[in-house]
């Protein structure tokens, strides 16, 4: 991520972008298939888009988990830190994506 930040962005909106990157990535990887892209786009003062894509359709779940469950976080934490997020359906899969704000 550090690598197509812009001058634009602070740190601190990269290290959330890296954690929620980081979290899209490992449930594309666990719970979806080939292909995995990703995408990063700079929206000046409106922050970053990310968009990470697989080979399953279907939306993953915000899941409510308790303190001592070892997985299950990772869309919590998107939606509780990106400005916005959502789900784009594919022909064959989907893309999830997430803005960050500055």
């Amino acid at each position: 991520m550090a690598q197509v930040a812009c001058s634009v962005h602070a740190a601190e909106l990269l290290d959330v972008a890296e954690l929620l990157v980081s979290e899209l990535v490992t449930n594309a990887l666990r719970h979806g298939s080939p292909p995995i892209t990703m995408e990063v786009s700079c929206l000046g003062e409106q922050g970053l888009r990310v968009r990470v894509s697989d080979g399953v359709p279907g939306a993953p779940l915000v899941r409510h988990v308790d303190a001592d469950s070892e997985s299950g976080r990772g869309m919590l934490l998107i939606a509780a830190l990106a400005a916005q997020w959502g789900v784009e359906p594919g022909l064959a899969g989907k893309a999830v994506w997430f803005r960050v704000a500055v």
